[in-house]
Formats: C-alpha cells, sequence, structure tokens
C-alpha cells in the first residue's frame, strides 16, 4: 500500500508542478514586452551552443 501512495504522491507532486508551470508561460506570453524580453534571453542563450565544437 506503501508503494502505491508513493507513486500517486510523486505523480500528483509532477501534475502540479506542470500546471503552475504552464500557467507561468501563460501569464509571461500574457505580456507582450516581458515574453519578447524572454525571447531575446533565450536568443542570447542559444548563441552559447554555437561555440564551433562539432557534434559527437
Amino acid at each position: 500500500m506503501q508503494v502505491v501512495m508513493d507513486k500517486a504522491l510523486k505523480l500528483y507532486e509532477e501534475r502540479v508542478f506542470w500546471e503552475r508551470t504552464n500557467r507561468a508561460y501563460a501569464t509571461l506570453k500574457a505580456d507582450p514586452k516581458a515574453w519578447e524580453q524572454e525571447l531575446q534571453e533565450r536568443a542570447e542563450w542559444d548563441a552559447t551552443t554555437q561555440d564551433g565544437l562539432e557534434k559527437a
């Protein structure tokens, strides 16, 4: 019974995490200025992956 409860709790925690994450992104996307800043920051981080190293 404990194993079932542990699994159910883990699944619940994951569900809550993703629901909160999705809500946070929806809030961010609803603010055009904030969303543009997010996209700019992503672009800056993407530039770090272009370090000239060949893919293995």
